[in-house]
């Protein structure tokens, strides 16, 4: 029987952009290899530190971690809340991190580097309408008891992790062939 490795796909919704002032909202990872995924929900800002502990936890527990813009935003913001919160990041950082963003500006010439767009271009559909934009007048709503947003943000966040997972296995051969110190991805 041959062992996988752990390979997941991260996205995160928050409040802001900026971790001093704003919350974290939810956090989908996704098995590459199966497509499941797994919700992680802030239902109300008491269980933040509770909910990011277990994210962090789980992203500690894979080899790879495939993200979109996770460099320069999931994983860092990740990293300052868990700071602020009295969480160890340390586990954020086990995984061999693949932002995918920075693989296609690198690596292919695209007029738009977003991953709606690189999917549109690699012929993956796109489901949800809302927009990570969307989601702090969501997650307010949300707070006052509308399951509605509560339901647009999750949504939002699952078809992101599973757009990931689509566009990394489209990438394999590039990403196989840019690190190949990676497991084998097939």
């Amino acid at each position: 029987m041959k062992v996988r490795p752990t390979v997941m796909a991260l996205d995160i919704e928050t409040t802001s952009l900026h971790a001093d002032v704003g919350h974290f909202v939810c956090a989908v990872l996704g098995d590459y290899w199966t497509g499941r995924l797994r919700a992680f929900v802030v239902r109300k800002p008491p269980e933040e530190k509770t909910v990011l502990g277990r994210v962090v936890t789980e992203v500690g527990r894979a080899h790879v971690l495939l993200t979109w813009r996770g460099g320069e935003f999931d994983v860092p913001w990740l990293a300052s809340r868990s700071i602020k919160l009295g969480i160890d990041p340390r586990l954020l950082y086990n995984p061999k991190h693949l932002d995918l963003a920075a693989v296609v500006e690198r690596e292919m010439k695209l007029s738009n580097s977003s991953l709606w767009n690189v999917a549109r271009f690699l012929g993956l559909r796109r489901e949800e309408p809302t927009t990570g934009a969307d989601v702090p007048s969501l997650y307010e709503s949300a707070l006052l008891g509308n399951r509605a947003s509560a339901s647009k943000i999750l949504r939002h966040c699952r078809e992101d992790v599973r757009l990931t997972i689509e566009v990394a296995k489209r990438l394999r051969p590039l990403l196989q062939q840019l690190h190949p110190d990676l497991p084998n991805l097939s």
